[in-house]
């Protein structure tokens, strides 16, 4: 009398299906739109650590300079 149904599974409707082409499960899209949205986030991580190298490495070339400075003035003032 219960009869075991077959799993469900949800189909995008494509009507023109040319060339054969397979229609894509909600699973397909689901995993597509994933890989698309780590490949963004990881070049998001790229270009944050890019940022963050060049604005230390600003930072450490600012901080040498007004160390420099600041031994050049110390020479100069020692110098009767």
């Amino acid at each position: 009398m219960n009869e075991p149904q077959p799993p469900l599974v949800a189909m995008l409707n494509v009507k023109d299906n040319r060339n054969g082409e397979k229609q894509r499960t909600l699973k397909d899209i689901l995993l597509l739109s994933a890989w698309v949205a780590g490949y963004a986030g990881v070049l998001m991580v790229f270009r944050f650590a890019s940022a963050m190298e060049i604005l230390f490495s600003q930072a450490s070339k600012r901080g040498y300079h007004a160390a420099e400075t600041s031994v050049a003035a110390r020479d100069r003032a020692d110098v009767p």
